[in-house]
């Protein structure tokens, strides 16, 4: 080194170490290291906590990471999604900054305040939070040609294109930069205002928050440039022109603020400016001076403040309470809150409107708002552990673009009854919350239905998770508007719908938690643990359960396969010393003077407490109100060690209020009696209505009463139990005179509950006309709610001997019961039709032990249990649509013997229905017809019916209203079916191939297998199938990609038997268990194997031994309960055998009657009940633990057959050839196990129940048509006859037979406004009779006019308009005859191809011209023709109809034509085609005038309106009474649209069709009659519905 250069560098060095301290880097007074809690602003509660969540060992690893890469990494980086997003945060830093450390004070991860403070802040809980980092470091050795430009060019982009700002493209965001990282923000802004192909994030951008910047530049930027040009002897490459932007005078920052300054008068504009100098060496200077840090006068939107800090530290605090942080907070908050204040209002009409959606999809109405006392200082030992910390402190950064599966960490707390498990459980609760970490609880409570209900609680779960995170709540909306339904009660069906399907899919951004307390106290809770297993969601889920010490424990957890679990016993230690805490506080005011006496009586609690919170507060409560010392000591001595006599001396000074003595039983008669917890004044008028007491100060009065016994709730007014040992004791002989029967309670409540059924308020209307108007206000019962909802509950629950109860039911259903159903379905609980029959059902079962004195009672109870599971099912679609059409409408369509039509069925202002009636529900609900496919296999799931065929194609239908939804083209014969129980695919497999496929028919994969497959099922990652080889392979569904392949080789009973050692021999049936733990494969004319998947191992025999050693197996299934490790095989005689799993150990079995071999074998997804069906046609359903036999019904025998039952377990699909029917007979109606063991009544045993079922052939009807004056429709059917059938009687519609084809199928009917019928039959014979209508109750045939013979078939006949002439049209002619004179007139032939689409019609005379014509509407064109000199035209132009079908159909045929003269509209409807779908598009046309000119015109019409396939789906008519056009809605309700309004974005509803008028004419359309009837064939039959245009709803159309 040269002289020269010695001094040179060290003036270099040190320029260069002065000018970095005012970089970012960290000097030595605010690195080392310090007591951080020793902080003025570290003392607050929130600071302190988190300084202690700092000390968990992830932290600590995260700290580690974090040295290695301090400044944070490059690009824009979500810190924080918050669940319900609004607006956005961007934090920019500035120059040789970093995205975490110029917003870090220390190396703290926890002073990171833009990830940990902020979105803790109330205020700011809506917004999320970014950094955004770029390479600004100058003392870098690599060269840079970076500006100001390209950092705020990176900005731009990445916020233009960053996922997360895309995904909520309207929520406003706001720019906060550091020093130099303001320019960055302004020259972003700049270039998003200048970007005309995106402008829309320049309109997003509507704060900006400057912390010293230097709008002017500094003077110190020019000296570090300097000192970096003559710096390259050191390594670092030259000066940035990035330094240069901010040197003060800068041409660059000029240019900048004059573009910045046209742009932004719309913005909102906070600079802030630093007051204090910045250490520099050994002197101090401001860096960035209020001049250049403020914009100035020309900003008017600009508000400019200080910050009492140096240029480092203006963005850097020392806590949440540092009055830095608060100033630069509280200002960011007020912004937000501008911002948002018109948001705010649209967000929550938003929110409300999907978590109306959600309450009523899930059933679940509000949060929980349980909470419990809790001392300061109490529960410390749980924040103390490690593993505790390790499962609260998940990592913060989560990347919701990445398809990342997390495993649940469980962390499982128990210990005695009594130690505080519920308070620990709401301290982790109250951390969360401060924590301000998304999180859901619940508390169980045994005793309360809900509160020990396993399905309430998953619901409330996921209720919880949805009201407080959007992308949860949005998903669950969507599930609820694509049709997804489920058993309220159905665990497995939530876990499966609602989270698999659901919530676990949705990609969240942080973790969420679940904090769940005594759930050893839910009725069913090992099953949660079966449902947890192997879980995986797209967040990390962490759950906290608290519970009693049990002896399965270690074996549940031991089935927790795939989570993370740590157990922990609450240290008794700790108990004492949280005990101990307690009673400080609470006899910390405690009127004793003395010291000693109060430590005396402290140790005194403390000894006798052994560990038990609850024996502690209910002593310290009753010290309340003692003065005296000695009744002090007196209330501790007293009291045992054991809690029932405790319990029984608060019952004792309760019995000596002998006034007011029977109020307090009442009240711990409804506290312990009810379904959920009452509120203050449900309570209050329950007493009320119970026991006739008004209660003017209830709370006071529940207090009073029986304050030792309940509590009342301060924030939700809940009174409760004090505790479920409490409970108990008053259910018990220890009780005495306050001892409560369950079934009583339950019998006194339900009385209670009926009684408010049937007030006044509750009355249905009388009449049609008085359902619009608004009916005189009456009061409402505070207890009504309550009442109409879990009356049945106590119905069940009531004691089965008392005839009381039948007389209140029967005058319920007698009276009130269909107001109670349109309430209930309003709300959207039209499962609570399914529970109340289970529990009417379930409690008849009971009450048949009993000799019944009342059997009319009895019978019109059991049959409205029916009635309700029907309605339901039949018409669920219907009520949730218009539920008030449970009054008028729905009524008159139930079979004529059911109690629902007997009471309210026959309205004189109702709807009627003449014609054929069921007398009784029938079993089978739907019948669907494959025409020419023959059905091959069936499998049912995720609320989808899945049929394969022999031609290999699958159609997809919905399990409720057994509407095809799809079909998809496989290719080859379908053998087996696999449907995704998670709603994502369908697995279909021919003799060759496995395939793949989403629910829209889109191929995913496919796979060559080398032997046919014989059972499928699959996991949440894999498919799983066994083929005859007996070889079982897995293939990722993902991908196709086998993953496994294992050989099963048949295991024969004796190994020296050669027959059965044969090697070769092939399994034909295969079923896995519901864990995919075990296989049973079996063989014909051997024993069947059960093997173990893990080890693939053969591990037993299923086999029945002694004289049925050689009964060959027919099927087998394991039971789908996990729960239950139950094997079933059913043999070739209907022998059924059940065996235990992993013994084959036979439990039971049934020999059959009738020794007829079973064709098909299911069971219900629930495991409950299996069905079986045989070659005699006994179809039958069984309970799966007893071989109890439910349900039998007598069918038509069929060689094939398959049964399937539908996910929801409401039905039961029976497939044969050519025809799929579904079967839902009042059997599948039933209570849980869990339920029916909660009365200690057992049910008697019934007899099997016999299924209804018409035995309709196919429909005999070919052909149907309205007589235009007269109420009559003339029918013809396959047998050649012509029948007539009188509409107006009000009674069953009579019919006779005019005449006959002498049994030729009679295709076509047409009749005359006069006296003319004709008829055309599948020969080429067409009639022409005269009708003798003096008598329109009685029409008869005269003569025979003419009759004609056509070679080919004729298509259609028709009469003009004086019913002189008819035409006949056949495949390649028309011709015209004169009736009267029996001769022909005129014929058009033509190429039997020529026309494609046709439809002849008579349309009325408008003109009045007395020329009568028939039309053609061929291939588009309108063209009219004389009838008197037919084929001579009429006009010499004509019209062109240009209409199109909707995309991927083609037109099949024109199937109806209507006009409405008085506006000259014509309405098509046209059956369209695509594949195997058919469907109808409806167009309307404006005719124009006749032109009477001679000139040659052709005018093209396009329709004026189109009417789409998925809204309707056949026109009916045009309505006599208001010229409407009348057609049936694809949601079967019969509908009309005005033809001369201009609305068009409204049409009318009228009445419900069920289903099996509509499935089961599919060939016969419906027609409308003269008197605005309609008519519907049903098989054989015709059902006519009267008075339907009377009822009137207006909906929004589509």
């Amino acid at each position: 080194m040269t002289d020269w250069e010695s001094p040179h560098r060290n003036r270099t060095e040190e320029a260069i170490r002065k000018i970095s301290e005012v970089g970012e880097v960290e000097t030595s007074s605010t690195t080392q290291s310090e007591d951080k809690d020793s902080h003025p602003y570290a003392q607050t509660k929130g600071f302190s906590f988190l300084r202690r969540r700092n000390r968990s060992s992830w932290t600590e690893n995260s700290r580690k990471t974090d040295e290695d890469g301090i400044k944070g990494p490059l690009g824009l980086h979500l810190l924080h999604a918050s669940p319900q997003p609004l607006i956005n945060l961007i934090f920019v830093h500035g120059l040789r900054g970093g995205s975490i450390k110029t917003w870090r004070k220390g190396d703290d991860s926890q002073m990171f305040w833009p990830q940990y403070w902020l979105p803790r802040e109330a205020d700011l809980s809506n917004a999320s939070v970014y950094s955004f980092g770029y390479d600004s470091d100058w003392g870098s050795t690599k060269p840079s040609i970076l500006s100001v430009h390209d950092f705020g060019w990176a900005l731009f982009e990445e916020m233009r294109s960053f996922p997360s700002l895309r995904k909520e493209p309207s929520t406003p965001i706001i720019l906060i930069a550091h020093s130099m990282g303001g320019l960055v923000i302004k020259k972003a802004y700049i270039l998003a205002q200048q970007d005309v192909i995106h402008p829309q994030l320049a309109k997003r951008i509507r704060c900006m928050f400057f912390l010293a910047t230097p709008h002017r530049g500094s003077d110190y930027a020019s000296v570090l440039n300097t000192v970096l040009a003559v710096s390259g002897i050191f390594g670092i490459s030259s000066s940035r022109e990035y330094i240069n932007d901010i040197t003060k005078g800068s041409t660059s920052a000029q240019l900048i603020n004059e573009e910045f300054g046209r742009h932004a008068k719309d913005l909102q504009i906070y600079s802030f400016y630093e007051t204090l100098p910045t250490r520099l060496g050994l002197s101090s200077s401001m860096i960035v001076d209020r001049d250049s840090a403020v914009l100035g006068d020309e900003f008017k939107n600009e508000t400019a403040r200080y910050i009492n800090a140096n240029h480092r530290e203006i963005c850097k605090f020392d806590g949440p309470e540092d009055p830095k942080y608060l100033s630069l907070k509280n200002s960011l908050a007020s912004v937000v809150q501008d911002l948002l204040r018109d948001v705010f209002e649209s967000h929550e009409v938003n929110f409300k409107s999907q978590l109306q959606t959600v309450q009523a999809f899930l059933g679940v109405s509000s949060l929980p708002s349980e909470s419990h006392e809790k001392v300061e200082g109490s529960c410390q030992w749980l924040n103390e552990r490690d593993d505790y910390r390790e499962w609260r402190d998940a990592p913060d950064e989560l990347d919701a673009s990445k398809d990342t599966k997390f495993k649940t960490s469980l962390y499982w707390i128990n210990a005695n009854p009594g130690a505080g498990k519920t308070v620990l459980a709401s301290y982790v609760v109250s951390q969360l919350d401060e924590l301000r970490l998304q999180h859901a609880f619940y508390y169980f409570h045994a005793g309360k239905t809900t509160s020990q209900s396993l399905s309430y609680f998953l619901r409330s779960m996921a209720y919880q998770m949805a009201a407080s995170n959007a992308d949860v709540r949005s998903s669950l909306v969507k599930l609820c508007n694509d049709g997804s339904t489920f058993d309220k009660d159905d665990t497995r069906a939530i876990w499966s719908k609602v989270f698999r399907a659901g919530i676990f899919k949705v990609p969240l951004s942080s973790p969420q938690y679940w904090v769940l307390d005594a759930i050893d106290e839910c009725v069913k809770y090992p099953e949660f643990f079966t449902l947890l297993k192997g879980t995986q969601s797209r967040f990390p889920l962490r759950i906290l359960i608290t519970s009693r010490k049990t002896t399965d424990i270690q074996k549940t957890a031991h089935l927790l396969q795939g989570c993370v679990i740590s157990i922990v016993e609450i240290p008794v230690s700790e108990t004492l010393r949280d005990i101990e805490l307690f009673v400080r506080n609470r006899t910390e005011f405690m009127p004793i003077d003395s010291a000693e006496e109060k430590q005396y009586l402290i140790a005194e609690i403390l000894s006798k407490s052994k560990t038990s919170f609850l024996w502690v507060r209910l002593v310290l409560d009753e010290l309340d109100g003692v003065y005296g010392y000695e009744s002090t000591l007196s209330v501790i001595r007293g009291i045992p060690e054991g809690m029932i006599p405790y319990y029984q001396q608060i019952l004792a000074e309760m019995a000596e209020n002998k006034r007011e003595k029977h109020i307090a039983k009442a009240i711990l008669l409804w506290v312990v009696g009810a379904t959920r917890p009452l509120s203050i004044s449900e309570l209050s008028e329950a007493i009320k209505v119970d026991i006739k007491v008004h209660l003017p100060g209830a709370k006071t009065a529940i207090e009073g009463l029986c304050g030792q016994l309940v509590s009342v709730d301060k924030e939700t007014s809940l009174v409760n139990i004090v505790h479920l040992t409490a409970r108990e004791f008053l259910f018990s002989d220890d009780a005495g005179e306050f001892k409560i029967s369950r079934s009583e309670a339950h019998d006194r409540i339900a009385l209670t509950c009926l009684e408010l059924l049937v007030s006044p308020i509750m009355q249905p209307p009388k009449h049609r006309n008085l359902l619009d108007q608004k009916r005189p206000e009456q009061p409402s019962s505070l207890l009504l709610e309550y009442s109409i909802t879990q009356f049945s509950e106590h119905v069940f629950g009531a004691s089965s001997g008392s005839d009381k109860l039948l007389v209140a039911l029967d005058r319920f259903l007698t009276t009130t019961v269909l107001s109670w159903v349109r309430r209930i379905v309003s709300k959207g609980y039209l499962h609570h039709l399914f529970r109340v029959a289970r529990n009417f059902k379930a409690y008849l079962d009971r009450r048949a032990k009993y000799q019944a004195s009342l059997n009319r009672h009895i019978n019109k109870i059991a049959s409205w249990a029916t009635d309700l599971s029907r309605l339901a099912t039949k018409f669920g679609a219907a009520l949730t649509s218009q539920p008030q059409s449970i009054y008028f409408l729905i009524p008159p369509l139930c079979p004529r013997d059911t109690a629902i039509y007997l009471q309210f069925g026959k309205s004189s202002d109702g709807l009627m229905v003449g014609g054929f009636k069921n007398s009784d529900w029938d079993d089978c609900v739907a019948t669907i017809n494959f025409e020419a496919e023959t059905a091959a296999t069936v499998t049912c799931d995720n609320n989808r019916i899945a049929v394969g065929f022999e031609s290999g194609n699958i159609q997809l239908y919905h399990h409720s209203s057994f509407r095809k939804e799809n079909i998809i083209e496989h290719g080859a014969a379908i053998d087996l079916l696999l449907l995704d129980p998670l709603g994502s695919f369908i697995a279909s497999s021919s003799t060759k191939y496995l395939t793949l496929w989403d629910l829209k028919g889109n191929f995913v994969w496919q796979k060559r297998i080398r032997s046919r497959c014989i059972a499928l099922t699959c996991s949440s990652t894999f498919i799983m199938g066994v083929a005859m080889s007996g070889r079982a392979y897995q293939w990722d569904i993902s991908t196709g990609e086998q993953l496994e392949e294992y050989r099963y080789p048949f295991q024969p009973l004796d190994p020296n038997s050669q027959l059965q050692s044969d090697l070769a021999k092939a399994p034909f049936k295969g079923s896995f268990d519901p864990s995919l733990e075990l296989l049973a494969l079996a063989y014909r004319n051997g024993p069947t194997c059960i093997y173990e998947l893990q080890s693939h191992s053969w591990i037993a025999w299923a086999a029945l031994g002694g004289n049925y050693s050689r009964q060959a197996v027919v099927d087998l299934v394991f039971n789908p309960n996990p729960e239950l490790t139950l094997l079933l095989i059913a043999y070739d005689d209907s022998h059924l055998a059940l065996y235990e799993s992993w013994s084959g150990a036979l439990v039971r079995s049934h020999e059959s009657e009738t020794r007829a071999i079973l064709t098909s074998l299911t069971c219900s997804s629930d495991g409950r009940t299996f069905g079986t069906v045989d070659v005699l046609g006994n179809l039958q359903i069984w309970d799966f633990e007893s071989l109890t036999l439910l349900y039998h019904i007598l069918t038509p025998n069929h060689s094939f057959r398959i049964l399937g039952f539908t996910s929801d377990g409401a039905n039961l699909v029976d497939i044969v050839d050519h025809e799929m029917k579904i079967w839902s007979p009042s059997a599948l109606v039933r209570k849980t196990v869990g339920e029916e063991s909660s009365t200690s009544d057992q049910a008697a045993i019934l007899p099997v129940s016999k299924g209804q079922f018409a035995t309709f052939q196919s429909s005999e009807i070919r052909s149907t048509v309205a007589h235009p004056v007269l109420p009559a429709i003339f029918v013809s059917n396959y047998h050649g006859d012509v029948l007539v059938y009188d509409t107006a009687s009000t009674e069953d519609t009579k019919s006779a037979v005019l005449y006959s084809h002498q049994s030729t199928v009679v295709k076509c009917l047409a009749v005359t406004h006069s006296d003319k019928i004709a008829s055309a039959d599948s020969n080429g014979n067409v009639q022409v009779w005269r009708l003798d209508t003096s008598q329109h109750t009685k029409i008869k045939v005269g003569s025979m006019k003419f009759q004609a013979r056509f070679p080919c078939a004729i298509c259609q006949i028709i009469f003009d308009q004086t019913g002189k002439y008819l035409l006949v049209s056949t495949m390649d002619s028309d011709h015209v005859y004169d009736c009267e004179a029996g001769i022909l007139v005129g014929s058009i032939q033509f190429q039997a191809n020529g026309r494609s689409l046709w439809k002849w019609v008579t349309l009325p005379d408008t003109k009045d011209t007395q020329i009568q014509q028939f039309t053609l509407i061929s291939d588009h064109e309108f063209v009219s023709y004389s009838a008197e000199a037919f084929p001579e035209r009429i006009g010499s132009s004509h019209l062109k109809l240009d209409w199109k079908v909707e995309d991927g159909f083609v037109e099949k045929e024109i199937s109806t034509v209507v006009m409405h003269p008085e506006s000259m509209l014509l309405v098509l409807e046209v059956r369209q085609q695509h594949g195997y779908e058919t469907s109808s598009s409806v167009f309307i046309f404006k005719l124009p005038e006749p032109s009477s000119g001679s000139e040659t015109a052709i005018m093209c019409l396009k329709p004026t309106r189109t009417l789409a396939s998925d809204f309707c789906m056949h026109i009916l008519g045009i309505s006599r009474a208001d010229n409407s056009l009348v057609f049936l809605h694809r949601n079967s309700w019969v509908s009309s649209i005005n033809l001369s309004s201009s609305e068009q974005r409204k049409h009318t509803q009228h009445f419900f069709v069920p289903s099996e008028f509509v499935t089961n004419s599919s060939n016969v359309l419906p027609i409308q009659t003269v008197d605005d009837n309609f008519v519907f064939c049903l098989y054989d039959k015709l059902a006519i519905m009267k008075n339907g245009l009377k009822f009137k709803e207006v909906k929004a159309l589509g």
